[in-house]
């Protein structure tokens, strides 16, 4: 593609050095045609200076033939004289108006010679300027178009390397994206590695807490046991104790009324569901 822009670039370069090089040549045709018509002009020029010269002469001719006249007029005395001098007069008039008009129709024809010369030179001049206007117009008309072509596919080479870099742009983010959801698994692998971890950790410090629970529970249920037969024990003792010192019986018709909560001995039994133990009561009076 640079290749291409480079040979587009000298292209456009060969045809602006190429219009440079028309234009200088039309400009020295341009300027030979010029050196030519002025040429024809000098030579026009000389021609009508040649003419006047011709009427110079032919000026001075007659005045010279006027002073012969004049001087064949002084010196002719006699009848003869003046008759040879009249007819010397009239015959150098006469050669001298034929002479004029021979003069004046040989610079007629030369300047009409000259004149369609001019107009030929000048219609000439006209065609090949048309001509020229022409060639030019349809050289440019070529450059013109060589530019189009040359800036269309300049344009063609930058929406291929715009789509190339789009397309690129595109591979790069779904290399990107790719890269990030493997980045993401990854991440996500870990997570649930430490997650899991993490979960195997807990397990095995619930199966710890756990055991420890229940080792705990084990030891309360032995420490409850152990407070119960103490209490036990130290309920039967004071009992024993409380029998020996002051034992008291229910009235009769307070055993009857108690029905099973009352044992042989007429002492109340009370219980407590939660400890599972045996209370103990006495009442006679204020005792208790």
């Amino acid at each position: 593609a640079e290749e291409e822009a480079a040979a587009a670039k000298r292209a456009e370069e060969e045809a602006a050095a190429a219009k440079r090089a028309e234009e200088e040549a039309a400009a020295a045709k341009r300027a030979e045609e010029e050196a030519a018509a002025a040429k024809r002009a000098e030579e026009e020029a000389a021609a009508v200076r040649r003419a006047q010269e011709i009427a110079k002469k032919a000026e001075e001719e007659a005045a010279r033939n006027a002073a012969a006249m004049a001087a064949a007029k002084k010196a002719a005395e006699e009848d003869a004289a003046r008759d040879a001098a009249r007819r010397a007069s009239e015959a150098a008039k006469e050669a001298a108006a034929k002479k004029a008009v021979r003069i004046a129709a040989e610079e007629a024809v030369m300047a009409e010679h000259a004149e369609a010369k001019r107009k030929k030179a000048a219609a000439e001049e006209v065609e090949r300027k048309a001509a020229a206007e022409e060639e030019a117009a349809r050289r440019l008309e070529e450059t013109k178009d060589a530019a189009r072509r040359a800036d269309e596919a300049a344009k063609a080479k930058a929406a291929e390397e715009e789509e190339v870099r789009r397309a690129e742009a595109a591979v790069k983010r779904a290399a990107e994206e790719q890269a990030a959801q493997q980045a993401a698994v990854r991440k996500a692998a870990e997570e649930a590695a430490a997650l899991e971890a993490e979960a195997e950790r807990m397990a095995a410090e619930e199966a710890a807490m756990a055991e420890r629970a229940e080792a705990a529970r084990k030891r309360a249920e032995e420490a409850e046991a152990a407070a119960q037969r103490a209490e036990d024990e130290k309920f039967r003792l004071d009992r024993e104790k409380l029998l020996a010192e002051k034992a008291c019986l229910l009235y009769t018709s307070d055993a009857a009324d108690e029905e099973d909560s009352v044992d042989l001995g007429g002492r109340r039994i009370i219980k407590k569901k939660k400890k599972n133990r045996v209370v103990w009561r006495c009442d006679v009076g204020n005792y208790r």
